[in-house]
């Protein structure tokens, strides 16, 4: 396990000194260099023919106004806060800890 991990931690310091990845935040790469390591049956074709890799490219540079995200403020936020939101807007059952409330 701690390969796995040795290899992504220098597949994304090697994606980072290069000029690949001059804008790209920490976490793409991270996920990047995981997505790497995966065995081709479990990759999805898809992204890698060519017209499709350049429309992703072509819609992935910035627009007028638009800047590289340095920091993701959704990434503050807890997942307690999380579940609170979604539980009170009923979107997930609520957790009753140590008893049953249906009875």
């Amino acid at each position: 396990r701690w390969l796995i991990k040795l290899l992504v931690l220098l597949q994304t310091v090697l994606l980072a000194v290069g000029g690949l990845s001059r804008y790209a935040h920490p976490a793409v790469l991270e996920n990047d260099a995981q997505e790497a390591l995966l065995p081709d049956y479990l990759r999805n074709p898809f992204y890698r023919t060519p017209r499709v890799a350049n429309a992703l490219a072509r819609f992935s540079w910035f627009g007028p106004g638009e800047e590289p995200v340095r920091e993701r403020h959704a990434e503050k936020i807890s997942r307690a806060d999380i579940y609170s939101v979604l539980t009170h807007a009923g979107f997930v059952p609520r957790r009753f800890h140590g008893f049953n409330h249906h009875s």
